[in-house]
């Protein structure tokens, strides 16, 4: 459950002005669906042991955004070409 109540909700009293959060948004939560979500990282190793990807910049420092687009777009479907059986995107 996201949120609990507290010992001192029961043992104080409170009047409309003074009531805990807990109490204000208690009926709200609980008409809720609530969604759990499966994790799809793998938690196996931690980050700092993972393998470091690396990420080719080439595109980026072969040119500058005032040359002409259609020269950069060139460039860039080439390199990934170059590229197409080692690389994969994830979306």
């Amino acid at each position: 459950m996201v949120l609990q109540p507290h010992w001192l909700i029961k043992s104080s009293h409170f009047d409309e002005n003074t009531n805990p959060i807990y109490v204000k948004v208690y009926a709200f939560i609980a008409d809720m669906d609530i969604i759990e979500y499966q994790n799809t990282l793998s938690t196996s190793d931690p980050p700092w042991r993972r393998k470091q990807r690396t990420v080719d910049i080439y595109v980026s420092k072969a040119a500058t955004k005032t040359e002409n687009s259609v020269i950069l777009q060139a460039l860039a479907m080439e390199k990934l070409d170059l590229n197409k059986s080692h690389l994969h995107i994830n979306i």
